[in-house]
């Protein structure tokens, strides 16, 4: 240490100035980019058929090396800010608070039953009038005995928006019921893909679409319902964790 202060120089790798604005920086990073790294590599290598394990061990591999090339990266570069003497702290002020209370939670409830509208309607225009056209006869894309179930399931999400509003916050209860509707939704939708249950035997006779585009659809509707309510699960018990706090 005295060399060091003889030198002008520091010890520590990032110091308190920068520490914070690194951290902040490389959690959320680590949050998602590993994640999604190795879900393309998953994704990709579903699509060509590649084998379970090869398709796990490639997937932890790639994202164990993103964790690694995240770390080093990120802080060489605050590395370097801070011998540079860079100024990074831009400030803020009160407009970007996001917006919270009675009316960021209105919003968030109108655009779920919004969005969860959309798809119930979605949902019996293709159950009544069909989505597909084939030979200039309406024919149903998705099974036609599902559609109590889909709307059953909307409809608990429905309420479960209308519940979380009035509540005004998450809690433990409400992430905890959050978590079972979204594993049911993904379980559903997996099991029907995995049966080949999920379309429609009209839709499938038609040949409107070949079965091998038919394969990389279901695999790439998959991962996304996955990522979609995989998300959703995180972002409730974060918010449940934040909302305690």
């Amino acid at each position: 240490m005295l060399a060091a202060g003889y030198a002008h120089t520091t010890l520590h790798l990032i110091g308190p100035r920068y520490y914070l604005t690194w951290r902040r920086l490389l959690s959320t990073l680590l949050s998602f980019v590993p994640i999604l790294a190795a879900g393309g590599v998953a994704l990709g290598q579903t699509i060509e058929g590649a084998a379970v394990g090869e398709i796990l061990g490639s997937s932890i591999s790639v994202g164990f090396s993103v964790v690694l090339h995240l770390c080093f990266w990120v802080t060489l570069v605050f590395f370097i800010l801070e011998r540079a003497g860079v100024e990074i702290d831009a400030g803020w002020n009160p407009e970007e608070l996001p917006a919270v209370g009675a009316e960021g939670s209105r919003f968030e409830l109108i655009g779920s039953l919004v969005v969860l509208g959309l798809a119930g309607g979605a949902v019996l225009w293709d159950r009544l009038r069909g989505f597909a056209q084939v030979d200039g006869e309406a024919v149903p894309i998705l099974n036609t005995g599902l559609w109590p179930w889909l709307l059953a399931l909307l409809g608990l999400l429905a309420i479960f928006s209308l519940a979380l509003h009035r509540r005004g916050r998450w809690d433990t209860r409400l992430a905890v019921i959050n978590t079972v509707l979204a594993l049911v939704f993904v379980s559903l939708i997996l099991t029907l893909l995995a049966r080949d249950a999920l379309v429609s035997a009209e839709f499938l006779e038609s040949e409107v679409l070949e079965a091998e585009t038919l394969r990389i659809l279901g695999i790439l509707l998959g991962f996304a319902v996955v990522g979609l309510w995989g998300w959703s699960i995180l972002e409730g018990w974060l918010k449940s964790r934040r909302d305690a706090g």
